[in-house]
């Protein structure tokens, strides 16, 4: 039966026999119908847009929305990486520092504890300003290792790490400490806090370059042990 045919009938006069046929036929009919419009919209959903600089389309009835992307030149989505800090905390860390000092907490706040130590890490830079490209090493990586009472004799702690500045263009770097050198600074300074048996102090990190104080944000601070061996 033709679809004009089918569509311009009368439920009212056709036979009581013919009835359920033709309502089944017009059932079937609209079921395939929506079978090919989600069709439709699955291989809209889909369609790579990648060389165009497009990308997540959201069919919002009939009509299709698409977000921008900017791009940069080397494919990478600008702004990617948040600004520097001149100081981080890498609360990251603290999981593995735990496995080894159990029962001590975090604190993610800038603020003096009731003790603190200064020393030294590693770590690798790379300027933030765009185009500049300058990439450097350091073994005085200035740093503070806090110490918080808790009640009932608890202890917390964190670990400021200063940033340090390109010497081409002065601008922050993007800061990479090195993790093994940040657990053992703080996993033995926590273990001597709480009086636990500690082995012989680690050699000191070998420098890697004189160490320029007005690039430093802790020796702007007032913090950075350069000439200092402890740990």
């Amino acid at each position: 039966m033709g679809k004009a045919v089918l569509n311009s009938l009368k439920i009212s006069d056709c036979t009581r026999s013919q009835r359920p046929q033709i309502d089944r036929e017009r059932c079937q009919r609209s079921a395939a119908k929506k079978a090919v419009a989600r069709s439709n919209e699955i291989a809209l959903r889909e369609t790579p847009l990648a060389s165009s600089g497009l990308h997540n389309t959201v069919l919002v009835g009939v009509s299709v929305v698409i977000a921008k992307r900017s791009v940069s030149t080397d494919g990478k989505p600008e702004n990617a990486r948040a600004p520097p800090s001149s100081w981080y905390l890498f609360p990251e860390h603290h999981d593995l520092v735990a496995e080894q000092t159990p029962g001590v907490h975090f604190r993610g706040l800038d603020e003096d504890g009731v003790y603190q130590w200064e020393t030294n890490l590693k770590g690798n830079f790379e300027c933030s300003r765009k185009g500049c490209k300058n990439q450097w090493q350091s073994g005085v990586v200035s740093t503070i290792i806090r110490k918080y009472l808790l009640p009932e004799d608890g202890l917390a702690y964190n670990a400021k790490v200063f940033n340090q500045r390109c010497i081409k263009c002065k601008s922050l770097g993007y800061m990479k400490i090195d993790r093994d050198a940040y657990l053992q600074r703080v996993i033995r300074r926590l273990k001597i806090w709480r009086k636990e048996k500690v082995g012989p102090a680690p050699l000191s990190f070998r420098k890697t370059g004189s160490h320029k104080r007005e690039l430093c944000e802790g020796c702007s601070k007032g913090h950075c042990k350069v000439n200092d061996e402890k740990d």
